[in-house]
């Protein structure tokens, strides 16, 4: 399996972007805080200008934006607890 960064696709996402030889990419490796995965057919397409291969993974990126959202507030909404 290769792995590497992909600035150009960083810069157009707004996070970090691992492209990786693993095609289909499996779906708790697509993306984490901040940095999404995407394999070399997805990077082709893009390439390519298909539309639908980037509403895909800009949808990826804001589900994980809400994901990321979602925890905070519950950090904030939830006291710390206290051992003793």
């Amino acid at each position: 399996m290769m792995v590497a960064f992909n600035r150009s696709l960083t810069a157009l996402l707004g996070r970090t972007v691992l492209q990786t030889s693993l095609d289909p990419l499996p779906p708790m490796f697509r993306s984490a805080p901040g940095v999404i995965a995407v394999n070399d057919r997805e990077v082709a397409a893009i390439a390519a200008n298909d539309g639908d291969t980037f509403k895909r993974l800009i949808a990826v990126c804001q589900h994980q934006d809400n994901l990321d959202l979602e925890r905070r507030e519950h950090r904030i909404r939830t006291p710390a607890r206290h051992h003793g």
